[in-house]
């Protein structure tokens, strides 16, 4: 829906008038838009911190970001517990309209620190993992061990963001600045502003998070450094960005509750060029378009009324002769009123008493039916550091659209802070980024998209040579498993990449694929892509947000780094090193397995046979025939039996070995694969740019996991005290309300002490839900 510029000197471009090339611009963002849907995923967890041997339950909301509705593009989830340095759990949930439960057991043997939970569509890997649902949490081992801050050394980092793109000559100018520490924490600040002969400009200190702003009117010829002196005791010069001898500001301010007052300068040498464009855009439809006139002074003056732009991040950008000169984001806060109040029909509770619970929203007029996920929890001191994190509201609406770790992230939905506006107008400013640029808009230069949005099985890969020269036309066949259906034939593309959409098939399916080169006269190999995105290393680096220096002249600011990763916390903790396989194709992760052979423990036992029955207890067992033989896996492909005999590579060709326990937490995502046991043999093969390929040449296998989650227990405690370390005492993540927006739930209580009820959720027109209630037993 467009809307109204409020000012004397707007001319509103009607809707479809594409009268210039900004016109034609905009229809082909509009195209954009359609072809490239964005998805994003929240994660709403029963607790944000754990102890090893605890239950992770989660409920998962993934949605289409136009209207925030829930997604129907994708039919599936990944989600993936991580730690500094592997993949510790990987699951596949199947989506019912853009939602799924879930429950992660966390082995009893994880040590304390800092772990990830990311969770990703398909779709969203053509965007990358900067891009994915990414929320670190702490475990504390048995010890039960609290993190424990340690003081970073080295040097503090300031960066500077002129407001709409540049510092321009004889114009106004706010500056907003950032600074974080080594940790990738923000710094407290003060300083000033000197030119090149020492006088002082103006003066500045940090307002909120290690950011502020301040301005000044700049001068081409003139240089201009900031001089700092943060809290810590540091002191720091940096020099501010060039001056651009001509150009525009495009000035926003978004503190006012109901406009946005925008502000437009041109510096004299272009003041002759008075017509320009202004375009607002979100994640949906462009919300404004339209003509702008400046005065003979080159300023113009306007506001932008909130009501009827979508709530989120929203990106406002002036044209000048069909080209962007300036930029600038703003943030509309949604409506508060979907909130749901939560009653309890007492004010304090015995221990062992039920406890009743009503829902409905604040406003009755507001909102109808919705979908929420309930948790229960007994609050302790160690839950101190976790106030401020992630909801529902600051995931989806902010965190996903900006860069960089963003702290405490629920303080900016506050209503009851007065600073709340102020510190996202600077939030802003400094950690703005943009899903696209204007240029390739223009010459539809668009990412390329590789990876397809699941609505049921599908299996993609490429077929290659021994040197990996992809095949282009090889012929492929898919069969599946028990004779369930008939072959499915097709040819691969130019770069020898296939792709099959089993969407008819239940998604439990197994499927084998056989491929041969397009004459059959050579052997060719098989490289199925892998379900799950790996663990890259820039995943865990601190945050790079303000390490970027600008190389680019461009009146826009160039996209930084994206990473959601707090300061490093280090626990002092001895830990044996173990062996950690650097080709490894085991899908917990490399070497996150019950026992890891090298190649020196395979020869020093006299071989692989020896190896596995002196080093793997269970191994014997298989020998013996008391139990089943354990699925073998080489480079990735699984082995049927009667492979076995002649695909098992030689001792001399194994690098490493990783053996998954029957019954293990490990071998739930090979499904019944890995009811025996697994055996994962990497071979060197895989360093000579063979990874992914089969052993078995034109032969590779599809297994598909699908995790079933658990039911959460609630036991009903008796009306006596009892002694119990549970912390979540109640979970459900399907709660639907009634067509007013009501409902009520009821849980038995647990010992004494206090507790609070999280619920959040979506209602079926897409307004997101969140609120949090404390309560006593005792």
């Amino acid at each position: 829906m467009l809307i109204m510029l409020s000012t004397l000197l707007c001319t509103l471009l009607p809707a479809g008038q594409t009268t210039d090339t900004t016109g034609l611009l905009t229809d082909k963002l509009e195209h954009y838009r359609r072809t490239h849907i964005v998805e994003k995923v929240h994660l709403h967890t029963d607790r944000a911190s754990y102890s090893a041997g605890d239950t992770v339950w989660f409920k998962a909301y993934t949605v289409a970001t136009e209207k925030n509705a829930p997604s129907l593009l994708s039919k599936y989830l990944y989600v993936q517990l991580l730690s500094a340095d592997s993949v510790i759990r990987s699951m596949r949930l199947r989506l019912n309209t853009g939602m799924a439960p879930g429950n992660i057991p966390l082995p009893d043997t994880l040590s304390a620190g800092f772990y990830r939970i990311r969770a990703y569509t398909q779709w969203m890997r053509n965007a990358g993992h900067a891009f994915f649902y990414d929320k670190k949490f702490w475990i504390s081992d048995k010890s039960g061990q609290r993190p424990i801050g340690t003081k970073a050394t080295g040097t503090n980092v300031i960066r500077f963001f002129p407001e709409g793109g540049n510092m321009v000559s004889g114009i106004p100018s706010v500056i907003a600045f950032k600074a974080i520490g080594p940790d990738g924490l923000s710094r407290e600040l003060s300083g000033y502003v000197a030119d090149e002969q020492g006088n002082q400009v103006c003066t500045f200190r940090s307002q909120h998070a290690g950011m502020g702003s301040f301005s000044f009117i700049p001068y081409k010829g003139s240089k201009y450094t900031a001089l700092i002196s943060f809290a810590d005791g540091q002191q720091n010069s940096t020099a501010l960005p060039e001056i651009a001898p001509e150009g525009y500001s495009l000035a926003v301010s978004s503190r006012d509750t109901t406009k946005l007052i925008i502000q437009v300068s041109v510096n004299p040498a272009l003041r002759k060029l008075g017509q320009f464009t202004l375009v607002a855009a979100g994640n949906g439809p462009i919300e404004y378009m339209g003509r702008i006139t400046t005065d003979t002074a080159g300023l113009f003056t306007g506001t932008l009324s909130r009501k009827g732009l979508s709530n989120g991040v929203i990106r406002i950008t002036l044209f000048s002769h069909n080209r962007p000169v300036a930029e600038r984001l703003v943030f509309i806060s949604p409506d508060m009123r979907y909130n749901p109040v939560i009653k309890t029909d007492k004010a304090v509770y015995a221990p062992g008493e039920k406890v009743g619970l009503t829902i409905s929203p604040s406003d009755t007029a507001a909102i109808a039916r919705s979908v929420l996920s309930v948790a229960v929890t007994k609050i302790d001191e160690s839950q101190a550091w976790e106030s401020g994190n992630a909801s529902i509201f600051s995931d989806l609406l902010l965190c996903s659209d900006l860069k960089g770790y963003i702290e405490k992230p629920d303080q900016y939905f506050d209503s009851s802070d007065k600073n709340r506006l102020q510190n996202l107008d600077l939030l802003m400013l400094t950690q703005g980024w943009r899903r696209y640029a204007w240029d390739s808009i223009a010459n539809n230069n668009y990412q390329q998209v590789r990876y397809r949005p699941e609505t049921g099985s599908m299996i993609s890969g490429t077929v290659s040579l021994a040197n990996g020269k992809p095949v282009p036309g090889a012929k492929l066949i898919v069969l599946p498993a028990k004779s369930s259906g008939l072959p499915i034939q097709a040819n691969a593309d130019s770069a020898g990449h296939f792709t099959f959409d089993l969407a008819s098939y239940p998604d439990t399916t197994s499927f084998m694929v056989q491929a041969s080169a397009p004459k059959g006269q050579v052997k060719v190999y098989l490289a199925i892509d892998r379900p799950f995105e790996p663990l890259k290393k820039e995943d865990n680096t601190p945050s790079s947000l303000l390490l970027t220096a600008s190389a680019s002249n461009s009146p826009l600011p160039p996209p930084l780094s994206k990473g959601r990763t707090l300061g490093e916390v280090k626990i002092n903790q001895r830990r044996n090193k173990k062996y950690v396989p650097e080709h490894s194709f085991n899908l917990n992760g490399p070497g996150n397995a019950d026992v890891v052979l090298s190649q020196e423990d395979i020869r020093t036992s006299g071989g692989l046979e020896n190896a596995l029955l002196t080093k793997v207890p269970f191994y014997k067992q298989t020998r013996r025939g008391i139990s089943g033989t354990p699925q073998f896996i080489v480079d990735g492909e699984m082995l049927s039996e009667f492979a076995m005999e002649y695909a098992i590579p030689a001792n001399t060709e194994i690098e490493s070995v990783e053996v998954l326990t029957p019954g293990s937490d490990k071998t739930f995502i090979y499904g019944p694969y890995g009811q025996f046991g697994v055996v994962l043999i990497n071979t060197a093969r895989s360093k000579a740019g063979r990874a992914d390929k089969s052993f078995v040449p034109g032969i590779a296998y599809y297994l598909p996991a699908i995790y079933q989650p658990n039911e959460f227990y609630s036991p009903a405690y008796p009306n006596s005290p009892i002694t119990t370390t549970r912390k979540t005492v109640y979970w459900t993540p399907h709660v639907v309300t009634d067509i007013y927006g009501k409902t009520g739930i009821s849980f038995t209580g647990n010992t004494s002490g206090s507790y609070q009820v999280s619920i959040e959720g979506i209602s079926l027109t897409g307004a997101l839900l969140h609120t949090v209630k404390l309560f006593t037993i005792q």
